[in-house]
């Protein structure tokens, strides 16, 4: 079993929120929070550092850790931001950094 297993079974939920912008987000934003817990990354900042801004073109060029960055970054930022956890979930951001995660581990 991938350690991304957890990870990659949001994917048709975030399809369908995708889709649906009307559909609760509380339990996938708590699956996806779970599905990160051991794979945060402490320096995210860091990592990130060297980006204006992120969208799908800069996610598609992403290795694994820097996706890993990313990820934890939607989860730390909600702390500071209220909303952003809510917004990068349903902008669809979440689920093509999930998939290109999906691309470089399977």
């Amino acid at each position: 079993m991938n350690i991304y297993e957890s990870l990659f079974q949001l994917r048709s939920d975030l399809e369908q929120l995708k889709q649906d912008q009307t559909l609760s987000i509380e339990m996938i934003e708590q699956r996806f929070i779970h599905a990160m817990k051991d794979k945060m990354i402490f320096n995210y900042q860091e990592v990130l550092s060297k980006y204006v801004e992120i969208n799908e073109d800069v996610i598609a060029n992403f290795d694994q850790n820097t996706i890993l960055a990313f990820l934890t970054s939607v989860i730390r930022m909600e702390r500071f931001m209220e909303g952003t956890l809510d917004h990068n979930l349903r902008s669809g951001l979440v689920l093509i950094a999930i998939e290109k995660l999906a691309t470089l581990t399977v």
